[in-house]
């Protein structure tokens, strides 16, 4: 393994170049970057599998734990393992990190021969930042590649010792390249020969897939892998045989190579070219056929074993890009979490919240539900308020084509008419009963207003009237501004108090931006309607209804969760005891002082 991958130094900067260009791309797919298990999961799965020398030493990355996004903190971890400097990948610490790990000779020297390797990889254009990055992912990766090999060779072995090392190694050259046969899609054209000259040879392709889902299993570790038996290593060493003669078909028939055995390289690279899939992909197959035709093939069998042997050491390069390519995404995305970790933090929580002096966080909670529950039907009421004021005319001229003008008048200014008395008879009201009954009751008295304003076409007075005194109904009873800005006065601190006004007005504002929109949507049903068991539906009708149901689940979530809260009656006698205690220690600690100042003129005049 080794010589095949000093083989391979000349072919790496050339598979650099083409992984370089995938700037920004998110993947060698597109979609979500390739996921990586961190070196920390990859160095114990080693460990398990044997691949380890007896004496290894665990490295240290307690300082990488705070670190929740994987690639954040795989940056962590190259920078505390010394592959990351200040000037980019650091050579010398790496290799000092991999003598920290064993005293194995032979291990160490190997993977320092896999790192630089993966240091002949790096592109010119790749960050200073990102370089050690780089180098770790990629020695990782080519590490645990060599394991798997290793450990799929023994096991094998104890089933076809012959075939062991030549399956194993091929099954994960196959699968090793995944990002090509993945990334790159040929025309129907090719695929077709494709399968042709594999039916003339007797390719059974469905035994390669497989051994290829069999070897991923395997690394992967998954318990549920299905026995190896004799027959099932001979049958996938003769496919191998086979595929020979298959690339000779092929080769033949795409035009790839001449009856004379003369490699068309042009053609190659056109079929690659012709191929749907990243550019990065390409651009990487590409690079690999310029640097196997230099190594002068002698037939395109040679030519092919080239290539497909490059094509795992290829994919550990685009994959290593292509992680780090997104780590600028990713760095903003940690900030972001970080920022709203902090936010949360800064939260009140159940440990730490600022009125925990004056109640428990259940009490909190609770008031902070009926904060909204008024919030929500505020918003509602003046929704139903301005909802039913502009088709006022046109209603009123669907009941009575000669209605006057000033009836119109009246109707509209119902409301804001009656909103004095209103306002001194809630506040009378509020201070003999309870918000709760004050509610309950004007809430029933809008919903009626509601209904009244529905059924003017069946009143059993003049409709004009009708709707008169329904508008008159809800200015009279309606009482939600003065209920919220009661709640809000007692259920809020003296640091809350000014934000809940504002919410509080907010919601009366929001409610007459909102209330046109509305009606303009139920406009659709227009000014006929339909009837529905003698009961007129148009958009006059319709707006009365959705009012008396909107507002009917306010009042219903106000009667099921409402609770009231004097906050501020407590905040206000925590004060006053403050207060108190100090002016008393402030008179106990001062009036011996004073009684002495006032003592020093006699004793002048007594002297």
């Amino acid at each position: 393994m080794a010589a095949t991958l000093t083989r391979f130094l000349a072919l790496a900067l050339l598979v650099a170049a083409a992984s370089a260009q995938m700037g920004g791309r998110r993947g060698m797919r597109g979609g979500r970057p390739p996921r990586l298990p961190s070196p920390e999961e990859q160095l114990a799965t080693m460990k398990e599998a044997g691949c380890l020398p007896e004496d290894f030493v665990d490295p240290d990355f307690s300082e990488c734990e705070s670190k929740r996004l994987p690639p954040m903190k795989m940056a962590c971890i190259a920078t505390v393992s010394g592959f990351s400097g200040n000037s980019g990948f650091d050579q010398a610490a790496a290799e000092a990190f991999i003598d920290a790990r064993s005293s194995d000779a032979q291990w160490t020297a190997h993977q320092k021969e896999l790192l630089s390797n993966c240091s002949s990889m790096l592109s010119e254009e790749l960050p200073v930042e990102k370089q050690g990055l780089f180098v770790q992912l990629c020695w990782i990766q080519l590490t645990v590649g060599e394991c798997a090999v290793q450990r799929l060779t023994a096991t094998i072995a104890e089933v076809d010792a012959d075939n062991a090392e030549e399956v194993a190694t091929g099954v994960a050259t196959m699968a090793g390249g995944h990002c090509f046969k993945k990334g790159l899609e040929y025309p129907a054209e090719a695929t077709q020969m494709w399968e042709n000259c594999a039916a003339e040879s007797g390719l059974d392709v469905t035994v390669l897939m497989a051994a290829g889902a069999y070897f991923k299993m395997f690394i992967m570790g998954d318990n549920g892998l299905p026995e190896l038996t004799a027959d099932n290593i001979t049958a996938v060493a003769e496919e191998f045989e086979k595929i020979e003669a298959v690339i000779d078909c092929y080769a033949l028939a795409s035009g790839e190579v001449s009856s004379d055995g003369t490699i068309n390289y042009d053609t190659i690279l056109a079929g690659i070219e012709a191929a749907e899939g990243k550019q990065p992909v390409k651009d990487a197959a590409k690079k690999i056929v310029e640097y196997c035709q230099g190594e002068n093939p002698e037939d395109i069998g040679e030519f092919y074993d080239c290539f497909v042997e490059a094509q795992p050491y290829a994919c550990v390069a685009l994959r290593s890009y292509a992680i780090i390519s997104v780590s600028p995404l990713l760095s903003n995305m940690s900030v972001l979490v970080m920022k709203l970790k902090k936010w949360k933090d800064s939260r009140p929580n159940r440990n730490t919240f600022p009125t925990s002096h004056l109640e428990t966080w259940d009490e909190r909670q609770r008031r902070k539900a009926a904060l909204l529950i008024i919030y929500i039907k505020t918003l509602v009421y003046f929704s139903v308020v301005a909802m039913v004021m502009p088709p006022t005319w046109p209603y009123l001229q669907s009941l009575d084509p000669n209605a006057s003008k000033t009836l119109v008048g009246w109707i509209i200014v119902g409301v804001p008419a009656l909103r004095p008395v209103n306002a001194l008879l809630v506040g009378w009201l509020l201070k003999k009963f309870s918000i709760r009954a004050v509610t309950i009751v004007s809430g029933v008295f809008i919903l009626v207003s509601c209904a009244m304003w529905s059924t003017a076409y069946h009143a059993p007075i003049y409709g004009g009237y009708w709707l008169l005194i329904s508008r008159f109904v809800i200015g009279f009873f309606g009482a939600e501004f003065q209920i919220g800005t009661t709640h809000v006065a007692s259920a809020t601190t003296k640091e809350e108090r000014s934000t809940a006004m504002t919410i509080l007005a907010g919601c009366l504002s929001i409610a007459y931006m909102m209330a046109p929109g509305v009606m303009s949507a139920i406009s659709f049903v227009g000014p006929v309607g339909i009837t529905v068991c003698g009961f007129i539906l148009n958009m006059y009708t319709v707006a009365g209804l959705l009012g008396l149901a909107v507002y009917a689940a306010a009042l219903g979530l106000f009667c099921f969760y409402y609770e009231e809260s004097d906050i501020a009656v407590r905040e206000e006698k925590l004060s006053e005891d403050v207060c108190g205690l100090v002016k008393k220690q402030e008179t106990r600690f001062l009036s011996p002082i004073r009684a002495n100042l006032a003592m020093e003129p006699q004793k002048a005049d007594q002297g």
